[in-house]
């Protein structure tokens, strides 16, 4: 009984890092999608601001990377 619950578990909890991966995906999809337009005012016509929100977004980007880096490599070490 406690073998097939051991199991289960195990299985709900690969079920929820799956979700959870999915939605970190989602999340980088998302941000990089967001700044398209932004990159296109900067590089195209040369828009300051749009340029100024190109960098916040590449900085954000950068720490959800990172955060996401430290989740697979703890699931890695378990």
């Amino acid at each position: 009984m406690a073998c097939a619950f051991i199991r289960y578990t195990r299985f709900s909890l690969t079920k929820l890092f799956v979700q959870d991966f999915m939605s970190r995906f989602e999340q980088l999809r998302s941000l990089i999608n967001s700044t398209e337009q932004d990159f296109a005012k900067f590089y195209g016509k040369g828009v300051q601001s749009a340029g100024t929100r190109v960098r916040k977004a590449m900085q954000e980007l950068k720490v959800l990377a990172q955060e996401i880096r430290v989740e697979i490599q703890d699931m890695k070490n378990r």
